[in-house]
């Protein structure tokens, strides 16, 4: 990773993360265990997947070293809004950790070697390059929000037709 990348990299992360927030703030009260299709993740799974790869980043970072972490439907059910909201709250908490963390990290440190277990197998990635995985793992997951919410709002509006 280039040299003084960690400013950028930080602000990048905080922008992603933003743009999260701003997506799950939109489900609608009542739609948060909702998912397009039989075993597909609700907008609350997806929150508490993203919240479950930042602890990952976070420990890893640390310990060098990152299990598998699969997003699964059904983990995290709700039954109430605050308890959506406070998943939402943990997001903006973590985004400030990892900023600090990104921010905080040296030249070195950003090349230093992860394990990293993946879908694919076990890699060895460096601490900027795993960051940059992370980060483009939650723009699928944003993406996949944005969709989410388009066909919730059309499906729920046909059925109040």
């Amino acid at each position: 990773m280039s040299a003084g990348a960690q400013p950028l990299l930080g602000t990048f992360s905080n922008t992603i993360r933003n743009s999260t927030i701003k997506r799950l703030r939109k489900v609608p009260a009542g739609g948060e265990n909702w998912a397009p299709f039989d075993g597909g993740m609700s907008f609350a799974d997806i929150a508490y997947h993203i919240i479950e790869c930042d602890v990952a980043l976070l420990r890893g970072v640390e310990s060098r070293q990152i299990d598998k972490n699969l997003g699964t439907a059904g983990a995290m059910p709700i039954g109430s809004r605050p308890e959506f909201d406070s998943l939402v709250e943990r997001l903006k908490d973590l985004k400030d950790k990892r900023f600090r963390m990104i921010q905080g990290l040296t030249n070195e440190q950003m090349n230093i070697i992860v394990e990293a277990d993946r879908i694919r197998g076990v890699e060895h990635i460096p601490i900027g390059g795993l960051i940059l995985e992370m980060l483009d793992h939650e723009i699928h997951h944003r993406g996949q929000l944005s969709t989410y919410l388009r066909v919730y709002a059309e499906t729920h509006q046909s059925a109040a037709s």
